[in-house]
């Protein structure tokens, strides 16, 4: 390995992310079920490429952001289900006291036991727009959710490449310390041969056997190291190891790369503005609390239900249990809430909490990515600045 590819490292993960900023389009977001064709242990041979797409297939906090979207946009579904007709089965039986029935006279006695069933459909007229307002929060959170899982997409591509150049530098590391190891050895054989012909001194032989020695701490624990480094980007990838194999099997195949990009701070930050996905969700979630204060601010109107149903029921007055009643009916049933001990009011200043906070979200996120940003371009700008640096000093030498 030579001297360039060592001052790579600090560069590398600046320079991919703030290369992220120039994409025109968000990358589409994968189906939430991907075909496992690809066999889930991780391959004897890794590049770049294969390390990014395995941890987009199988890495946890991918799987996890996908199914919370999934689960966010069931319940988009639940809450369209609401507008929709219900068909219920009823059904019940009671004993009552014979005291508690008034009767007809001597001779006609009242049953004390009574059932009944029937099929009744429900439909939901009009609740005052509040149906509607919940259907349309939860569509925003839907999209929220699948903002935040293409936030945690671009997060683990991030972090697999940061994990993959760690670990390429580390077993770059081991090649370095164990060829100055071996020059050290050379050094020592040299100096022993000097001493032994009577044209060096036993000093030099001293002093050669303790740099020799003082050498071989560093080579451990860069070779721990690049152990070290594979189990962190098997653990960013998702998979383990084949069976019997382990750190040490795992070849990492590719060059470094050296990548340069023309854009200013300006351009950055404004791309960054207009292609994070969590700005897209927290924007999402705050016209979610918007339609949540709509719809609980419209619980305070009247809510209208249509109502028919086929019933059978036993008769009061009648031959027993078996002699029954049936027929169909039909019907409005209208609600006015009056007084509900301040719920109404305690939801709606949640809502408007909510919409705040959003905001609040929005304002911090603004904030600490324009900070993110201006530490990436620098954080470049240093790096670009140690790559000319040891290419001059690679053409001096």
């Amino acid at each position: 390995m030579n001297l360039r590819n060592c001052s790579l490292t600090a560069a590398a993960a600046s320079v991919l992310a703030l290369a992220g900023l120039r994409a025109q389009t968000p990358v589409p977001l994968p189906p939430p079920e991907a075909p496992a064709d690809v066999a889930p242990i991780l391959p004897a041979e890794l590049d770049l490429d294969t390390a990014i797409g395995l941890a987009r297939r199988f890495s946890p906090r991918i799987g996890l952001a996908q199914e919370r979207w999934i689960e966010e946009d069931e319940r988009r579904t639940e809450a369209r289900s609401r507008i929709g007709p219900r068909v219920n089965l009823l059904g019940g039986a009671r004993s009552v006291d014979s005291g508690l029935i008034e009767g007809f006279g001597p001779g006609v006695e009242p049953e004390t036991r009574s059932w009944q069933a029937g099929v009744e459909v429900r439909q939901p007229l009009y609740y005052g727009g509040s149906l509607r307002s919940q259907i349309e929060a939860q569509n925003f959170r839907g999209r929220a959710a699948r903002e935040d899982a293409r936030a945690s997409r671009y997060d683990v591509m991030l972090e697999t490449t940061q994990a993959f150049f760690a670990a390429m530098l580390a077993r770059d590391t081991v090649a370095v310390q164990e060829e100055s190891l071996r020059v050290l050895q050379e050094q020592e054989a040299l100096a022993r041969n000097r001493f032994e012909a009577g044209t060096g001194s036993r000093f030099d032989v001293l002093q050669a056997e303790v740099a020799s020695r003082s050498a071989r701490p560093p080579l451990l624990r860069a070779r721990t190291r690049s152990r070290l480094a594979v189990e962190e980007l098997r653990r960013v990838i998702g998979l383990p190891f084949a069976p019997g194999q382990g750190p040490g099997d795992i070849a990492l195949v590719g060059d470094w790369p050296f990548p340069r990009i023309d854009f200013t701070p300006e351009d950055a930050f404004e791309a960054a503005l207009a292609y994070r996905p969590e700005l897209a969700s927290v924007e999402q979630q705050r016209r979610a609390g918007e339609k949540d204060l709509e719809s609980a601010r419209q619980a305070r109107r009247p809510q209208v239900d249509a109502v028919a149903g086929y019933y059978f029921r036993s008769k009061q007055f009648g031959d027993g249990l078996g002699d029954s009643l049936d027929g169909w009916e039909v019907g409005v049933q209208a609600t006015l809430p009056l007084w509900t001990f301040g719920q109404n009011r305690s939801r709606i200043r949640q809502a408007e909490s909510r919409v705040r906070q959003a905001d609040f979200r929005e304002l911090a996120l603004r904030q600490a990515i324009e900070v993110e940003v201006a530490a990436a371009y620098a954080d470049w700008q240093v790096a670009l600045d140690i790559l000319d640096t040891a290419q001059a000093l690679i053409d001096q030498a």
